[in-house]
């Protein structure tokens, strides 16, 4: 007996089993999307310009160390590493504007999807990113209806 295949390992739509030219699905709604910068003034400002676009609802910026293959040779350098948090739906747009802001010809643009997290954080989250521009309303967060009060019974103590 086989053992079931995680939907990540699974071929898509391909008989060879080989990447497809789909855009990337995303199966959580939150994700983080991680870049460096070499330089603390450029990562604050690339943090800065992809919030105030609404592609992210908020960014850390901090100190690192990388050890990473560049020019055949192995490189160890101080960056500046962004986290962005956003929602999955804008992941590909985040990272393709990181792309066309970023100063490195290759910049790291990853995201890791949220698995679960605080409920009022997420709706925050939701809510700062609703108004990115050009936001279609598959990308748009649901609006969660007004909770209604539960009826009071008339025999209820304090009713008349």
């Amino acid at each position: 007996m086989t053992e079931p295949q995680h939907p990540h390992d699974r071929p898509h739509d391909r008989p060879d089993g080989g990447p497809n030219d789909r855009p990337t699905e995303h199966p959580h709604q939150h994700v983080v999307v991680t870049t460096t910068h070499e330089d603390e003034a450029a990562a604050r400002a690339l943090a800065t310009a992809l919030v105030r676009e609404r592609l992210a609802a908020c960014a850390q910026v901090h100190p690192i160390r990388s050890v990473y293959w560049w020019g055949g040779e192995v490189q160890d350098a101080p960056e500046w590493r962004v986290d962005l948090k956003t929602r999955a739906a804008l992941a590909d747009r985040l990272v393709a504007r990181i792309g066309e802001l970023h100063g490195y010809d290759t910049p790291e643009a990853i995201a890791v999807p949220v698995t679960t997290g605080a409920p009022d954080y997420l709706a925050w989250l939701d809510a700062e990113t609703a108004d990115a521009p050009g936001a279609t309303p598959a990308e748009t967060p649901a609006e969660t209806p007004a909770e209604t009060p539960a009826e009071t019974p008339a025999d209820a103590p304090g009713t008349a």
